[in-house]
């Protein structure tokens, strides 16, 4: 089918509608239907079957003639999408799927002026269509009227529904959700005003009253915040909107924001590899790279977190410890190899004689192949 491009005003032109009465109804239709999966995204009271609503309105656009079909190579991403991890394990886990089932529900993307789409829902499809391989996607349109921000926040809602958010993109999110809902600007310290906060209702004997006020009613929420004499005026702002997410801001500020400034090496490695935030979080602990670059490669490979922890703990003390036999042999070599290199053996010259002997027999089974 060939592709479509169709301004705002003409998404729906081609209706198949005779009349441009009906055809102007139409068009109303769609963009109440279009309205409402972003009121529905944007109310974090809907969560319980919100994805069952935004299908079925999904399928009501399609019905209205609301579905075309789009090369891959037009789509662009979304820059502000809050899910930035997608590794290569899922991206070939939805190919997969793609090549035994097809495309079974239409990706959904906001119409540019130049021609090309943006990304609004189906980011990991776009990715992997390429791997089955598909050059075109089934997709429906929204219009371009929402405000960024209104966008921002649908997104984000519906990551935190569908629980597909890593912790990492979770907190670069709230950081862009908060700056769109208080034009904060990007010179104040969100993470470190939001631990004065939690760090002043601790010291009230209060933070038990903060965990407990997710679930409650937005209102009530907003009565409690402002029950509050923080000493920063920003605090309250940033409480009411985690709290608006259904988020604990004190897990928030010790689980979460921490990630935000851990070193690159472990970004990149959370980026392409989806490595576990607590590993991530005790692996940044380490300032030497190299020790770093060491155990991010066992976590990766498999390694538990309480290994991670223990090596950590003794790289930290300059003396790993002895990977369990339960890890796998290449494991054990890299750990005890960093051992080797901190040690003492060096100066024993018993030792050395020990250490030719097995250098000579790996040797061995190196040219062996």
């Amino acid at each position: 089918m060939p592709v479509k491009k169709p301004s705002v005003g003409q998404l729906f032109a081609n209706a198949g509608v005779g009349q441009s009465g009906q055809v102007l109804e139409l068009k109303d239709r769609v963009e109440e239907l279009e309205a409402e999966v972003l009121r529905l995204r944007a109310d974090p009271t809907s969560n319980q079957d919100l994805e069952h609503q935004v299908q079925i309105l999904t399928e009501q656009l399609q019905g209205k003639d609301g579905e075309h079909e789009i090369p891959i190579d037009l789509i662009d991403p979304d820059p502000n999408q809050p899910r930035r991890t997608i590794t290569d394990a899922m991206k070939v886990s939805r190919a997969e799927s793609l090549r035994e089932y097809g495309q079974l529900q239409p990706i959904i993307v906001i119409p540019q002026l130049d021609g090309r789409y943006r990304l609004f829902e189906g980011e990991l499809r776009w990715r992997a269509a390429p791997l089955v391989p598909m050059t075109m996607l089934r997709a429906v349109f929204l219009q371009q009227e929402q405000d960024a921000a209104t966008v921002f926040r649908g997104q984000l809602l519906t990551r935190l529904h569908n629980e597909d958010l890593h912790d990492l993109d979770l907190a670069e999110a709230l950081l862009q959700d908060i700056r769109y809902q208080t034009e904060w600007s990007d010179d104040q310290d969100i993470p470190q005003v939001l631990d004065e906060g939690i760090r002043y209702l601790r010291k009230l004997n209060r933070l038990r009253e903060l965990s407990q006020l997710k679930q409650q009613s937005r209102q009530t929420q907003q009565e409690w915040v402002e029950s509050i004499d923080f000493p920063n005026p920003l605090t309250p702002s940033i409480l009411s909107i985690l709290l608006d997410l259904h988020l604990n801001p004190a897990s928030v500020c010790s689980n979460i924001f921490p990630l935000l400034s851990v070193p690159e090496d472990v970004k990149h490695a959370i980026r392409t590899t989806g490595l576990d935030s607590s590993k991530a979080r005790s692996i940044a602990r380490l300032e030497d790279q190299e020790d770093r670059s060491i155990v991010l490669q066992l976590a990766i490979d498999g390694l538990s977190l309480e290994e991670v922890r223990k090596q950590v703990a003794h790289l930290q003390m300059s003396d790993p410890p002895q990977l369990k036999s339960s890890g796998s042999l290449k494991q054990q070599f890299t750990g005890n190899a960093k051992r080797l290199q901190k040690s003492s053996i060096w100066k024993d010259p018993s030792k050395q004689v020990k250490l030719e002997s097995l250098m000579v027999q790996i040797e061995e089974l190196l040219q062996e192949g």
